[in-house]
This record gives C-alpha cells, structure tokens and sequence, in this order.
C-alpha cells in the first residue's frame, strides 16, 4: 500500500489495483433476438470505439529522444503580452507554463503560473518580459530523455522546450516542442520504464 486519499484530516488507504485499473467500455451485446423481416435481418451492430482498441496487447517501442515524448505544436506568449492576457490563456488552455517569443518568433523565455504568481500579483498591466524567467534553458530534439529528466530534477525546472537542430543556417533554435513532468510520466504509463530508459 502506497497511496491515500486525504479527506477532512483523515489518511484512506488506496489499493494500487484501484487506482490502476483503467475503465473499459463493455462490448456491445444483442438486447432481443434478430427479428427477421422478410429477407433482411436486424441485430444490434458492434462498434470499435477509438482509444480502448487493443493497443496495450503488442509490444511497446522504444523512447529515449525528447522528440518520442515532446508536446507539440506549442502554445506561444508574445514577451509584449500583458499579464492580465497571459492569465486569460492559463485559464484556457489550462497550462502551467508557455514559451515567450518575439515578434520574429524567436525563443526569449518560459513563464510559469509560479511567475504569475510570486512576479505580477495584483499587476494585470505587467508585460511578460518583465515576469518571465529568463536566461531559458532548452534542449535539442535529440536529447536524451534520461539526461532531461536529470536536468529537470537538478535545476527544479518544470518544462523545456525542445528547439530543432537546423541542419541550414537560421534553423537551429526554431521552437519544436516543449517537455513537461506530465509529458515525462505519460511515456512511462504509455511505454514503461524499461524501454524510456535504453
């Protein structure tokens, strides 16, 4: 037993199987007999329905470069935007940290709700450039999840983003993704420990 739920003061005890036990839509079945009507046969059809296929039944792949896990497209704040907007695009799409660009859509920071926070409390008319922490610290796609995942807990970074590796001058640097603590425990659900770590 490892996991409890807190509710008013009180420590219950979760079993794992119940917090691990994934919800599965029952199949289908025929509520009456076929009814025949003159040469046509009516029955209840069966439905595959997307997201509960059988999936988890073949054997997961191998993810180790931040590309394998990264999200993307990503959600981008302008260093111009005011804090009183930036909070408008927390809320919506309901994020806890974007990239801040400039207008030539190059990477100049990341801002957390932290920084909403502990920066521009009760200062809706902040710009981010102000708010934003910066220097950023961002990785290749090529990067080793490994190695991320061991900066992100050294330096107590939330997310990265994950910027190209331009084979052509002016492409390095242009903004491919972003990695997060969810994005990291995602893989590990989806693809399992042994394979993120080769």
């Amino acid at each position: 037993m490892a996991y409890w739920i807190y509710n008013m003061g009180l420590a219950i005890p979760v079993s794992t199987n119940r917090l691990l036990n994934e919800r599965k839509v029952q199949p289908l079945s025929e509520l009456t007999k076929p009814e025949k009507t003159g040469d046509v046969t009516s029955k209840l059809v069966k439905h595959k329905v997307p997201g509960y296929t059988d999936e988890h039944a073949s054997e997961p792949h191998t993810v180790y470069l931040a590309e394998h896990i990264m999200s993307t497209p990503v959600v981008t704040l302008t260093n111009t935007m005011n804090v009183a907007t930036a909070q408008q695009l927390f809320a919506k799409h309901r994020f806890r940290h974007f990239p801040v660009m400039d207008e030539s859509n190059q990477l100049l920071g990341v801002i957390s709700d932290r920084d909403m926070w502990t920066k521009a409390l009760n200062q809706p008319g902040k710009l981010l450039d102000q708010v934003m922490s910066t220097p950023v610290l961002s990785a290749s796609v090529k990067t080793n999840i490994r190695d991320i995942c061991n900066v992100m807990f050294n330096h107590h970074i939330g997310a990265l983003p994950i910027v190209l590796e331009g084979q052509k001058e002016g492409e390095s640097g242009v903004l491919a993704g972003m990695i997060t603590r969810s994005d990291i425990l995602r893989a590990m659900i989806k693809h399992g420990p042994v394979q993120l770590w080769i």
